[in-house]
């Protein structure tokens, strides 16, 4: 029985091992160690004031959430092909026969879905969760970073010139969270007024099974033309917003991985 108890014990030992050493290093735990350093050298004060590091702001969490709804496809093509048929076949809009534009205007659409948008969203989730162990950067020794954090000792000095450049530290990520936040509240309202215009055409298109005559469906056409327009140049607005969304994250995370460094003595100095 006793050996029954230890092998159990043992085997939770190794898993919990064998999960903290594929996770390695995180901002987290720098932080986290740090704090503790700085509370046994009496600066309990410190606690909360290098947050910072850890996440760029809360409007980082559930962002892929947010975002999911605009990575799947306006239309699918087989109900694509149902709005398709259903319009007026002998009718044409600046030269063009109105089924003809309106499947242009819903791969455009999709298109911008299903590549930029999707790929730009990976890039982003991407960003957002990544750790030291995931960077790649000139100069930039994982390995190093993992050995001064294991064999970290308590150095009083170190924390105290720590403390006196976080404001430098803040400043800078003061600067990008501004940045960050304004992004994600623009693109918040684009995502809402995206969603209120795809409704729209929906509603418009469900129009169709009723319409028997060509005038009927021809009001319809009119009536969801100027707003797939619309669609089209939001969701073209939307991924130059997450270029720069995108753009922001990246050079987050270029100084975090510097302050991380800096904080465990890898860097002597902060640039």
């Amino acid at each position: 029985m006793k050996f029954f108890l230890f092998c159990t014990f043992l085997s939770l030992f190794l898993l919990v091992k064998s999960n903290n050493d594929t996770e390695g290093v995180t901002f987290a735990s720098v932080v986290k160690k740090f704090y503790e350093k700085a509370m046994a050298n009496g600066n309990v004060h410190m606690q909360h004031e290098l947050d910072f590091i850890i996440k760029i702001s809360n409007n980082a969490d559930n962002l892929k959430n947010k975002f999911e709804p605009l990575v799947e496809e306006f239309m699918d093509k087989g109900k694509l092909k149902e709005v398709i048929k259903k319009l007026p076949n002998g009718q044409k809009i600046n030269g063009v026969f109105v089924p003809v534009y309106f499947n242009e205007q819903f791969k455009l659409i999709n298109s911008q879905r299903t590549s930029k948008i999707k790929d730009l969203v990976h890039k982003i989730d991407t960003e957002i969760t990544l750790q030291p162990r995931h960077v790649k950067a000139k100069g930039y020794n994982y390995e190093k970073l993992n050995k001064y954090f294991v064999e970290w000792k308590q150095k009083p000095k170190h924390v105290e010139v720590v403390k006196n450049n976080i404001q430098s530290m803040e400043t800078k990520y003061n600067t990008l969270k501004t940045e960050f936040d304004g992004e994600i509240n623009a693109i918040s309202q684009l995502i809402e007024t995206i969603k209120t215009e795809v409704d729209s055409v929906n509603m418009s298109f469900g129009k169709l099974s009723q319409a028997q005559k060509t005038n009927d469906k021809m009001d319809i056409f009119r009536e969801s033309k100027p707003t797939i327009a619309t669609i089209s140049q939001n969701q073209s607005n939307l991924i130059e917003l997450l270029h720069r969304t995108l753009k922001t994250l990246k050079a987050y995370n270029e100084y975090r991985i510097v302050w991380a460094e800096y904080i465990v003595g890898v860097k002597e100095s902060l640039p």
